[in-house]
């Protein structure tokens, strides 16, 4: 088993220093943070369709971060293969009717309640206070975890989010897509103790 832990944090080195090679840099935290989130993963789901599911949703969701963080946009793409990832792996699994309609009514759930409460929010601060990337990110991913931890994740994403924002000092734009997978994906290696 300690030979799958060594395999999973090297192919999270390898996919960060693939997701990193268009910004011409290889930073060398983002890929022992790339290699850890992988190595969790392979911890917490062992040798699994979980763990190869969960696998590709982190590639993803990476690769969203840092094209937020570079870019200020989340690709389109990504959030569909999101969606796909969870379609294909709910038709693997026995129960693959009753998890992909139970995942899609979560989706549906929370991103229409993160879209209400964007469109109030900008209305009364007179901006955007969301972009449309974070709330299709948000259904994407809240497929995956029911409602009540889909909440946790963006509480944990928005909690991390503050901080950034109180340490930045300033008050413009900055990315929220790397902080809702943050908390995404902590929701996903705690899932089962919530």
């Amino acid at each position: 088993m300690f030979g799958l832990y060594i395999v999973s944090f090297t192919l999270g080195i390898v996919v960060s220093t693939i997701i990193l090679h268009p910004y011409k840099r290889n930073n060398l935290f983002v890929s022992i943070l790339c290699g850890l989130s992988y190595l969790l993963v392979t911890y917490k789901y062992k040798l699994s369709l979980y763990t190869i599911e969960y696998l590709i949703l982190i590639t993803i969701m990476w690769i969203i971060a840092l094209k937020d963080i570079k870019e200020m946009i989340i690709p389109d793409i990504c959030v569909v293969l999101i969606l796909v990832n969870k379609i294909v792996f709910s038709f693997i699994g026995l129960n693959y009717k009753q998890e992909l309609i139970t995942g899609i009514i979560n989706g549906l759930s929370i991103g229409c309640i993160i879209l209400l409460l964007s469109i109030i929010t900008s209305k009364i601060l007179g901006k955007p206070a969301m972009g449309g990337g974070d709330i299709k990110l948000i259904f994407a991913l809240g497929t995956y975890v029911n409602i009540y931890k889909s909440f946790i994740g963006i509480l944990i994403g928005s909690s991390i989010a503050l901080i950034y924002v109180l340490l930045k000092k300033e008050k413009n734009e900055f990315p929220f897509g790397p902080f809702i997978c943050i908390g995404y994906y902590l929701v996903f290696i705690i899932k089962y103790f919530l």
